[in-house]
């Protein structure tokens, strides 16, 4: 089975209030890029603290978003729903990573709940576009 791993991935992040990006691995206009460890999605989960993501989602207008679906999300996650709502995952030449276009949520309480096998995760979770 093949695997992508977390360090192959990279999360966007679209900051438009007083954060410290301290740790982004790269800028993407309008986007900063960074490794899991250093997503607001990780570290809210690993702090239990929800205030910067609550102000990542209202600066950003992420309706579709809450710090109530986040915790329902942390606290319900089944792996099995991957095998039909996959994380989208877009190849990007020049980084020689991806970048995940919808999945920060999922790959976060993944991550948090060591769901994954040592930072490996199988294909078949994921949609993927571009190749390596």
């Amino acid at each position: 089975m093949d695997f992508i791993s977390f360090d192959d991935l990279l999360f966007k992040h679209y900051i438009k209030f007083k954060y410290n990006v301290s740790g982004y691995c790269s800028y993407e206009s309008p986007h900063h890029l960074f490794k899991i460890e250093d997503t607001i999605h990780y570290k809210s989960l690993i702090k239990s603290d929800y205030s910067d993501y609550e102000k990542l989602i209202s600066t950003t207008k992420q309706k579709e978003h809450s710090k109530e679906d986040f915790l329902k999300l942390k606290n319900n996650f089944n792996i099995e729903t991957l095998k039909e709502n996959k994380i989208k995952i877009l190849w990007n030449d020049k980084l020689k990573k991806y970048t995940i276009e919808d999945g920060c949520h999922r790959l976060s309480v993944i991550k948090f709940k060591n769901l994954d096998d040592n930072g490996n995760m199988p294909k078949e979770w994921f949609n993927i576009k571009g190749s390596k």
